[in-house]
């Protein structure tokens, strides 16, 4: 059963009832929705703003890995770390921003990668996936 829950100003789905308790990344949606800036600005500029962010925190990521291997050094995991939360808060800030439930993403995801393996996307087709 797919209800509606609010988080901040947004509402998203949520594949499970109301009196159930929220997952971790239902739990930590609500937190970066509750700790985001630009709540004045229109939800499309706010949409916009969280994409061109999330660009940006990837590309913070892909600086350190070519500073590394421009100067032949291994990466520093905890700068790493550091940029992985930055690209996961902003990414949440878009899921939260159209209105999605991480959870629901998360499983379509599972299945495409899953049919994907199957056919043989990846290279050599798996008998079996879990």
């Amino acid at each position: 059963m797919s209800t509606t829950r609010k988080s901040g100003e947004t509402e998203w789905k949520s594949n499970g009832s109301e009196d159930q308790e929220l997952t971790e990344n239902q739990e930590y949606l609500e937190f970066v929705m509750g700790s985001r800036q630009n709540k004045t600005m229109d939800r499309p500029g706010r949409l916009t703003r969280a994409v061109y962010g999330l660009t940006a925190e990837v590309g913070e990521l892909n600086g350190l890995m070519e500073k590394a291997a421009r100067r032949g050094t291994p990466l520093d995991l905890d700068k790493v770390e550091d940029e992985l939360g930055d690209i996961m808060h902003t990414l949440y800030v878009v899921i939260g921003e159209f209105g999605l439930d991480p959870d629901a993403i998360i499983m379509s995801n599972i299945d495409k990668v899953s049919k994907r393996r199957k056919e043989g996307y990846y290279g050599e087709a798996l008998a079996t996936t879990k």
